[in-house]
């Protein structure tokens, strides 16, 4: 699996998972509204370019989902519907 993406990589992968974006500041939240409830958010710091492992295990985290599973979500293997299960499997939502 792929360690880092570009900043610009994130936004349009958690985007088409259906994350909705906010800029607050410098930084850019992306929230997941599931049923008119906010379930989460992560964010991308503004002074990213590249998001190494570390960056991506934290955002990971605050998804909900394991680093291989992130990966899936960003890289397109998993569909938002397929996330929205994983939420719910877990508890989430």
């Amino acid at each position: 699996m792929r360690k880092t993406y570009k900043a610009q990589e994130l936004e349009a992968g958690l985007q088409r998972k259906g994350f909705s974006m906010a800029k607050r500041g410098g930084d850019k939240f992306f929230e997941l509204w599931v049923d008119g409830k906010k379930i989460l958010f992560t964010f991308i710091s503004h002074g990213r370019g590249e998001c190494g492992a570390w960056h991506v295990g934290k955002m990971a985290a605050q998804c909900k989902i394991s680093r291989d599973e992130f990966h899936e979500l960003i890289d397109c293997p998993m569909s938002e519907a397929e996330y929205i299960g994983v939420l719910r499997a877990k508890g989430i939502i």
